[in-house]
């Protein structure tokens, strides 16, 4: 299963899809007040499976050094700041996968 997803490059697309909804959050948190909730529940259950199919390609450690080239990282420190408690789990699941790399330490 993960030969598939692998030759299909789902990895790399999953990480840009992730960015374009943290750029969407950011974007509503600019254009409304201070008191508007960041994450959406739709957007945070989109975000846990995303992250969990991160997660479980990140189990190949070549994947997982090549999605932190990419930006993982910031990618969870974003992440980090949602309220559901299994995206949050998830997020700190993948930090602590990929905090074997000196890349990691780094941009922490």
């Amino acid at each position: 299963f993960h030969q598939v997803l692998a030759n299909h490059r789902i990895g790399a697309i999953l990480m840009r899809v992730i960015e374009l909804e943290l750029n969407r959050v950011e974007h509503r948190l600019e254009t409304k007040s201070s008191g508007y909730c960041a994450f959406t529940t739709r957007q945070e259950h989109f975000l846990f499976i995303c992250l969990s199919i991160l997660h479980n390609l990140a189990d190949n450690n070549a994947t997982l050094r090549k999605m932190v080239k990419k930006g993982l990282i910031p990618i969870i420190g974003h992440c980090l700041q949602m309220k559901l408690g299994k995206s949050v789990m998830i997020s700190l699941r993948l930090l602590k996968l990929s905090s074997i790399f000196e890349d990691t330490v780094v941009e922490i």
